[in-house]
């Protein structure tokens, strides 16, 4: 990673540095110090997609043993401090928002749209949701999908930029974002095993063609 340009927004850039400020020069203490905000990003996930599942039909109980006492969650999401949980815990609020009292259009779009600017603030990928908000915000209505869709567009961009502004970090990431490929974390069991299967394939087949 050291060596590794980060795709991470400015808010999770911020959220690092934190870290490491409350940490010290303990490396054991900033882990720690990111899987508690993992912790912290898993229950505010659940708080959003209960409130979602409720207000779309849905069961919420099916989606606590998904979101939160899921295997996945915890050995991948909360031991491995992954900042994807912050994204989609930002995400499920947002959604959750955007689907309650229909009559508060304005007020929903804007506290929608302050969500998902956070939530680019972690990974900008969590824009991908965005279109989904409108059609809760909006119940279907064409007439207010535009109008909606244009102030979420303005909300999630204001928000952006305030971040941007706090935290002194702001579009840089778009320059590493073809780096992404670039990092390869061998600490992952499976990773490790593809990456050194690869290699004994590679020397197999340089000795298979330096005999033919």
């Amino acid at each position: 990673w050291h060596s590794t340009p980060t795709p991470y927004g400015p808010l999770w850039i911020a959220i690092e540095g934190l870290a490491a400020k409350l940490a010290g020069h303990s490396l054991i203490a900033v882990v720690t110090v990111l899987r508690l905000f993992a912790i912290l990003a898993t229950l505010l996930g659940v708080a959003g997609g209960v409130r979602l599942a409720e207000r779309c039909g849905a069961d919420p109980g099916r989606f606590v043993h998904l979101a939160a006492i899921s295997p996945l969650i915890m050995v991948h999401v909360v031991s491995g401090a992954h900042n994807d949980e912050l994204l989609a815990a930002l995400v499920l609020a947002a959604l959750a928002i955007a689907a309650t009292d229909p009559d508060r259009l304005g007020l929903r779009t804007t506290l929608t749209g302050i969500g998902f600017g956070l939530a680019a603030g972690v990974k900008v990928t969590a824009l991908v949701a965005a279109p989904f908000a409108v059609l809760l915000l909006t119940r279907g209505r064409a007439r207010a999908t535009a109008l909606a869709g244009a102030g979420l567009l303005a909300v999630i961009a204001l928000t952006y930029l305030v971040l941007a502004e706090l935290t002194g970090h702001g579009l840089g990431f778009l320059h590493a974002l073809s780096s992404t490929s670039d990092l390869v974390q061998w600490l992952s069991l499976p990773t490790g095993v593809g990456m050194a299967i690869g290699y004994a394939l590679r020397v197999i087949g340089q000795i298979g063609r330096a005999h033919v």
